[in-house]
């Protein structure tokens, strides 16, 4: 949670909506008893909450060896997005934008049914504006991202050494 911007770059400087994330995890029940499903009562919202770019942003973050099916990620996709949408409109926010990004180890286990199409997942969850990154493919961009970064930090290092020595 402390490097959102491995999900994307523009998030760096994503504001935190400390209230509003504090509200969603404890408090939403208690503000929004009489209108809540009985699903929106008994499920946790164990989430982090970020503004960006005008968008509200919901990341959950699996467990790395953690089995989800792509319907599982869609009904809680849903009751994410349905949680904060009342909250922002009772705030008095018309049509907020809400996405929400789950980030896996591994990919939904349907998806190894050979009968769904290949971009099953994206076309369930593009719905809700929704989406999956993998914890894998973020380190693997991070690195690719930054490698030029680490080459001249070696570099640097190595030039640093020299200097030390004829000091």
């Amino acid at each position: 949670f402390d490097h959102l911007w491995l999900l994307d770059a523009s998030w760096e400087r994503a504001t935190e909506g400390q209230v509003i994330e504090q509200n969603l995890k404890r408090d939403f029940p208690e503000h929004f008893a009489d209108e809540l499903t009985i699903k929106e009562k008994a499920g946790r919202v164990d989430i982090k909450y970020r503004t960006a770019a005008g968008a509200h942003i919901i990341v959950e973050l699996k467990r790395y060896k953690r089995e989800v099916t792509v319907a599982e990620l869609e009904e809680q996709g849903i009751k994410y997005k349905s949680a904060l949408y009342k909250l922002l409109t009772q705030q008095g926010e018309t049509n907020p934008q809400i996405r929400v990004v789950f980030v896996l180890g591994k990919a939904p286990s349907d998806l190894q049914n050979a009968a769904l199409p290949k971009d099953y997942a994206t076309r369930k969850l593009g719905i809700l504006d929704a989406s999956i990154s993998y914890y894998d493919s973020l380190i693997t961009n991070a690195i690719a991202a930054y490698q030029d970064y680490f080459d001249a930090s070696a570099k640097r290092d190595k030039i640093d050494a020299v200097l030390k020595q004829l000091a």
